[in-house]
């Protein structure tokens, strides 16, 4: 995969440049907002997974603001307990790791233990309201 820069250069893609960029943003931020490393790879996955022959690093920063947004979203619902928020977040999460099986990023029974523990705190958090 070629990355296309902000100057038009097309470079070799290199997925630690991606790990590096975003554990970089890691260390800004409180240790309890930080995304895991498991998290990170599974970022990188997503983009290699998409085999597109080029990609604007404009896209691979829209695509990562993407997944952390929505990884966030889903721990905050839940902390403020907005369990109407948190459970449509839990369908759009499981409709993008369904996507993300079709094209080889995650493998069916992976996607599915995700979205399982993700329903599981969803389930606990609502008995708890």
């Amino acid at each position: 995969m070629r990355v296309i820069k902000r100057d038009g250069r097309a470079v070799d893609y290199d997925r630690e440049k991606i790990r590096v960029a975003i554990s970089k943003a890691n260390s800004d931020v409180l240790e309890d907002e930080r995304v895991s490393n498991r998290q990170i790879e599974n970022i990188i996955k997503y983009i290699e997974g998409l085999n597109k022959k080029r990609i604007l690093v404009e896209d691979i920063q829209d695509i990562i603001e993407k997944k952390l947004m929505e990884i966030k979203k889903f721990d905050l619902a839940l902390a403020e307990k907005n369990l109407e928020t948190a459970n449509e977040l839990l369908r759009t999460i499981d409709k993008r790791l369904k996507q993300a099986t079709e094209h080889s990023v995650f493998h069916k029974n992976a996607a599915s233990r995700k979205v399982s523990k993700l329903s599981k705190r969803l389930h606990d958090a609502s008995t708890q309201a």
